[in-house]
Order: structure tokens, then C-alpha cells, then sequence
């Protein structure tokens, strides 16, 4: 099987073409998207068509154009635009050369030869700006931004807000995320210098290393999210971690043996 070297405009021209085959998009606006004339669009379109990807690929010229200027007239240019015709500047120098020296070269072919002889200063194009047009196919373009700012009124803390715009129809798309931060291994969280222990919650048992969701309202009450649900979890004082030398789930673990003991002792007393 043969190997096909492509680029990323080779790539983009077989998408979007291949949508003008499904009937998604019409030629006229895959050639404003990829930036063609109409005609070279339908030639690329036919070569697609009939070969495939292949048929989008450039092919080498298998001989040189029967015009190709020399090596020999190009350092005969060289030689006399240094020696004799210095002043001039590139239309007179391109007149003296057909009527003086019988050398008939393009004025634009001339002019590169120039500059890359470095005989010749190239002028500065002025930068003109393009209208782009919209993209003509849903989901081609996304346009996103964010910022982090105190957006939501009765929340002290700043949450993200994420803010995404269709090219094509412009609908707008936006939602908020609080800060995020990483479970501890032992369910535990830190936020404002407290530690939060985190509960089971609707089926969620371990949260080591995922990211939960801290949010603070102006009352000072804390809420806590992770895979958009409500987690439960206690306070921890961190005089009673460290004067118990236990961590705070061995010490919700020990909490939990006490009142099961407790219903046990009940049950076999009655």
C-alpha cells in the first residue's frame, strides 16, 4: 500500500469538500472558507470526486517550462545591472535590456532575480484587512473565553464563568464554575483554613483525587459539589486532629463502631 504524505490545507480541503459531496455545504462557500476561486474549487472538487484524496494533491511538473530563464541569463543580468546600469531603476533597466542586449525576461521575473541578489529592495505591502465570513456549517468554529470574577450575587467567592459562541448561527453558550480543588486521600479538604470531611453521598464513597467545588455564601454557610452533586461532610478542629493523633477518618470511622455497638447493646438488653 502506498504511502501519502499530506499537508494540514491538503486535510482541510478534503473535509470541507467532502462535505460539499454530502450535499452539507454548497461549492461556493467552501471556497470561501478555504480561501479558492470558484474554478479551482470545482477542479479540486472533480479531482476528489474521481481519485480521492489523491486527486487534492500537488503534482510535480515531470520536465521544466520551455520558458524557464537560464543560469546563463540570469548572471548576464546580474553582471550588467552591477557594471553598467546601476542607476537605473527596473523599468528602464528591463527596456535596456530587450533593446541593447536582446534579453526578453518578465518585469517580475527580473525583479526577483534582483532580490535575491540582494541588487533590489523589495517595498513594504501595507497590511489591508479581510472581512472573514462566517463559517457556514454548525460546529466548524467555536469562539470560548473565560474569566474568573464575583458574578453571582449572595456568593462571596469568585467563580469562573466559561462563555462559548458559535461561528456560524452565533448562538451563545455559558456556565459558571466555582474554584476547584483536589480531594485529600483520606476524603478530607481544605478551605479557609478549616478541614472538611467528606460523607458518602448518593453513591459517591471515595473522592481521593477528584475535584470537588467550594462555594461560600454570605451567611458563611458551606456548600460543596463534586460530579454536580451535593457531597455532606463535618468540621474538623485542627486542636482536636492533632491532640487525638488521629486522622479525621479514623475518627469518623471510630464515631460510627461506637453507635453500632450502642444499637447492639440495645437490641440483645431487649
Amino acid at each position: 500500500m502506498d504511502k501519502i504524505e499530506i499537508t494540514e490545507v491538503t486535510l482541510k480541503r478534503y473535509q470541507i469538500l467532502s462535505d460539499v459531496l454530502k450535499g452539507e455545504l454548497t461549492l461556493k462557500e467552501a471556497s470561501n472558507v478555504l480561501n479558492l476561486s470558484y474554478r479551482q474549487a470545482i477542479r479540486l472538487k472533480k479531482g476528489l470526486k474521481q481519485q480521492g484524496i489523491k486527486g487534492l494533491l500537488k503534482k510535480a511538473r515531470p520536465k521544466p517550462p520551455n520558458l524557464k530563464i537560464t543560469s546563463e541569463i540570469k548572471q548576464a543580468v546580474i553582471s550588467l545591472k552591477r557594471e553598467i546600469y546601476s542607476e537605473f531603476n527596473l523599468l528602464h533597466f528591463r527596456d535596456k535590456l530587450i533593446e541593447v542586449h536582446n534579453i526578453n525576461i518578465s518585469y517580475e521575473s527580473l525583479r526577483q532575480i534582483l532580490i535575491k541578489e540582494g541588487l533590489h529592495e523589495a517595498k513594504k505591502k501595507r497590511k489591508s484587512h479581510r472581512r472573514r465570513w462566517r463559517m457556514p456549517k454548525v460546529g466548524m468554529l467555536v469562539q470560548m473565553d473565560s474569566s474568573q470574577h464575583a458574578w453571582l450575587e449572595g456568593i462571596l467567592d469568585e467563580w469562573w464563568l466559561v462563555a462559548m459562541k458559535d461561528d456560524a448561527d452565533g448562538y451563545v453558550y455559558g456556565r459558571l464554575y466555582p474554584k476547584g480543588k483536589k480531594a485529600n486521600k483520606d476524603n478530607t479538604i481544605k478551605f479557609k483554613g478549616q478541614t472538611y470531611q467528606l460523607l458518602p453521598t448518593n453513591g459517591l464513597k471515595r473522592f481521593a483525587s477528584k475535584w470537588v467545588y467550594v462555594c461560600r455564601d454570605q451567611k458563611a454557610q458551606i456548600t460543596v459539589l463534586c460530579d454536580g452533586n451535593k457531597i455532606a461532610y463535618n468540621l474538623f478542629q485542627e486542636k482536636r486532629k492533632i491532640l487525638n493523633n488521629s486522622s479525621p477518618v479514623e475518627e469518623t470511622m471510630r464515631t460510627t463502631d461506637k453507635v453500632e455497638k450502642k444499637k447492639k447493646w440495645k437490641q440483645a438488653k431487649n
